[in-house]
């Protein structure tokens, strides 16, 4: 087949993905809600809030491969000396989600399981940089459920346990463990 045959086809493929793709890809905005598990020292850190936004390809049947990019940031009252100070985490993420029908098509419970690559970015009450940590892997479980309405959307509220302990490169902290759970909701688009 000649080179512009071929461009013609995957033209055609790439125009036309709901005849080939059948819905294999997801793209989902999760606005997120999150508590730590425990304090971070003498900080009294209050609730935190972010979100993330995800690519999702389907694998296999009942299984996705996400990727995407996570913001979070948590506000307290001191984070190594300095008062009213915010704690930033952001950085990518990777996993799979297990997706299954409960009762039909349009409600689903889902698993999932990743890895995070953040960094901590510690600014003080004026909002500059008082530390920044290098990228570390963290870990990410959690579930939910799934609900499909009209032809391509979905909701999909979710929780989730967020693992992530940081080299801080700091005299004053070594470590930063910061465990956290996750309240999620997100809205899906599926193509």
């Amino acid at each position: 087949m000649s080179q512009f045959k071929t461009f013609l086809v995957l033209l055609f493929m790439i125009a036309s993905p709901k005849s080939y793709s059948q819905e294999k890809w997801t793209l989902t905005f999760r606005p997120e809600l999150n508590f730590l598990t425990a304090d971070l020292g003498h900080s009294n850190t209050r609730t935190g809030y972010g979100f993330e936004v995800t690519g999702s390809y389907r694998i296999i049947q009942n299984l996705d491969l996400y990727t995407g990019w996570n913001w979070n940031q948590f506000k307290g009252d001191q984070y190594l000396a300095s008062e009213n100070s915010t704690l930033k985490i952001s950085g990518a993420n990777l996993g799979l989600r297990f997706i299954h029908p409960i009762s039909n098509e349009k409600l689903n419970y889902n698993l999932l399981a990743g890895i995070k690559y953040n960094h901590i970015i510690i600014e003080d009450s004026s909002g500059d940089n008082i530390h920044d940590t290098n990228y570390d892997l963290g870990w990410q479980f959690g579930g939910g459920i799934t609900y499909t309405f009209g032809e391509n959307w979905q909701l999909q509220p979710e929780i989730k346990y967020v693992i992530f302990n940081s080299n801080a490169n700091n005299d004053s902290v070594k470590d930063l463990d910061l465990n956290y759970l996750a309240f999620t909701f997100g809205l899906n688009y599926r193509w």
